[in-house]
């Protein structure tokens, strides 16, 4: 009899410490720490659901609104331009034949979706892999402690900003 041994929990990598960031106030000086939730910013990073997350969005930004028309869709072209035989020239039956100037397009694009759906438990631990993978390369998280003024002031923000650079 063979032993299957079970998996360990995927969602928590085998580094159990505790993810800490600065907390700063909107003047941009540090205030305090906050330690992040493990099993979010601290799990261990799926690359695989990374890519098919990232192809999902990148597939349902497109339009796929392409467009031309083929023979059929093309106007005019209802009689044969000369007869079959007798002529000495080649066969023609519709003016709109893609060989023809002014004709259809043969294998020219179409409108089409491209819609990527992926299921909602992989969507999730994609976006749980993309914050442990941000907060594990050291990508800045900043967390601001003051309320916002009433009425939002683009001063005081851009003011916030410039500070904490």
């Amino acid at each position: 009899m063979v032993k299957v041994k079970a998996k360990n929990k995927d969602r928590v990598s085998k580094k159990t410490e505790i993810p800490v960031v600065d907390v700063y106030s909107l003047s941009g000086k540090k205030v305090d720490k906050f330690k992040l939730d493990p099993s979010v910013f601290n799990a261990k990073v799926r690359k695989d659901l990374l890519y098919q997350a990232i192809t999902m969005y990148r597939a349902n930004q497109r339009q796929g609104n392409a467009s031309t028309k083929t023979r059929g869709e093309k106007r005019g072209g209802g009689r044969k331009p000369w007869r079959q035989k007798g002529t000495g020239r080649a066969r023609a039956g519709s003016i709109r034949s893609p060989l023809w100037r002014g004709g259809g397009t043969t294998f020219g694009p179409m409108p089409s979706a491209s819609t990527y759906p992926i299921p909602r438990k992989i969507k999730a631990a994609a976006t749980i892999s993309s914050f442990t993978a941000l907060t594990r390369y050291k990508y800045t998280l900043v967390l601001v402690k003051d309320p916002i003024p009433s009425p939002p002031q683009t001063t005081q923000r851009t003011a916030a900003q410039n500070s904490s650079n």
